[in-house]
């Protein structure tokens, strides 16, 4: 369990870092899994749910990934949406990367599951491993199929479609997990929600950021103790503070 003075080490090291690539593999048709070289010990060190900035050219403002970690070395995923996201995963030269930010995830214990999209495979990727839990990665669209030979095994498994995710989270919400760790689309986040009723649930939240550091306030969510902001009190919040389920009313 990650406690309260792991996160207030990291935030002492908050710092501009440059890393260049060493691995890049394709998940899906537009969504990439990037490894970085391994350097130093003074790299920057970080836990699972906590995330960094990257600096991209002709933006005025970085861009929020959620850091994994794969075989030792820093890893991000990345679904390419625009010319900065392009940049991240094409760019020979090293990246800008500022970081760690955010709070460190500490459940209570380690009875518990991961459930991603392919856009947050570097977040699950890195919780699964250091909590030693499953990892279920759902998709809309297909696999790569080397990607799923390289990762799938007993503790990883990949799912395509909307039919399978919809059952996949209807056999979490029955299952002995105590927690499931949820991070993807807003759309699969607040039907993981609506599904695990039976369970408690935690998500990465991915907000729109301008600094990453509490400045500009643009992350601001509503929550049952009022506004907090992803960057600082985040990204990992408890579903029942940020949602409440729908109401099923019958006349």
């Amino acid at each position: 369990m990650v406690n309260s003075s792991m996160s207030k080490s990291t935030v002492e090291r908050i710092n501009s870092y440059f890393f260049k690539k060493s691995k890049i593999l394709e998940i899906t048709d537009d969504t990439f899994f990037i490894v970085f070289e391994r350097r130093s010990e003074l790299d920057l060190n970080y836990y699972p749910g906590q995330f960094c900035m990257i600096a991209t050219p002709e933006s005025l403002t970085r861009k929020p990934f959620t850091l994994g970690m794969y075989d030792g070395s820093m890893s991000i995923s990345v679904k390419v949406v625009g010319n900065g996201s392009k940049y991240i995963v094409t760019a020979d030269e090293e990246i800008d990367i500022l970081g760690p930010l955010g709070k460190p995830f500490a459940p209570e214990n380690k009875n518990g599951a991961v459930l991603v999209a392919p856009s947050c495979f570097a977040e699950g990727f890195f919780i699964s491993e250091y909590f030693n839990v499953p990892l279920f990665v759902s998709s809309k669209v297909p696999f790569k199929p080397e990607f799923i030979k390289r990762f799938e095994s007993e503790k990883i498994s990949f799912f395509v479609g909307n039919e399978s995710y919809l059952k996949l989270v209807n056999e979490l919400n029955l299952s002995n997990f105590d927690w499931i760790f949820v991070s993807g689309s807003k759309t699969m986040e607040w039907l993981a929600f609506e599904h695990l009723k039976n369970k408690k649930t935690y998500f990465s939240l991915n907000e729109y950021m301008g600094c990453g550091l509490g400045a500009c306030k643009s992350c601001a969510v509503e929550t049952v103790n009022g506004i907090k902001h992803v960057c600082t009190e985040g990204p990992v919040f408890r579903g029942d503070e940020v949602w409440k389920r729908l109401e099923t009313r019958t006349n």
